[in-house]
């Protein structure tokens, strides 16, 4: 996601209401599983974003397959928009 388009999805999601819960309170993500989110938010490629966390490509496919089922998204994009809600991301 080029720096444009995040500041209009930056615009977007702050003007949604807040979302309440993740799926499941007991699976919190994890603290590389932030790590992902925070990659995925930058627009950092796959490979990208694995070579800065020092993990394989796999891996980190792995983590993101997780991240999308604790927070009930299909999408990148409806990863970095729900982390942002649940305010786990700073908004830039």
């Amino acid at each position: 996601m080029s720096a444009r388009v995040a500041r209009v999805v930056l615009r977007i999601v702050s003007g949604l209401p807040a979302v309440s819960a993740v799926a499941d309170q007991n699976e919190a993500l994890t603290e590389q599983e932030l790590n992902v989110v925070r990659g995925l938010a930058d627009g950092c490629s796959y490979l990208q974003a694995a070579t800065a966390l020092g993990i394989s490509v796999n891996t980190l496919r792995s983590h993101v397959r997780n991240v999308y089922r604790k927070l009930c998204v299909g999408t990148r994009t409806e990863a970095v928009m729900t982390a942002l809600q649940l305010g786990l991301l700073e908004r830039r």
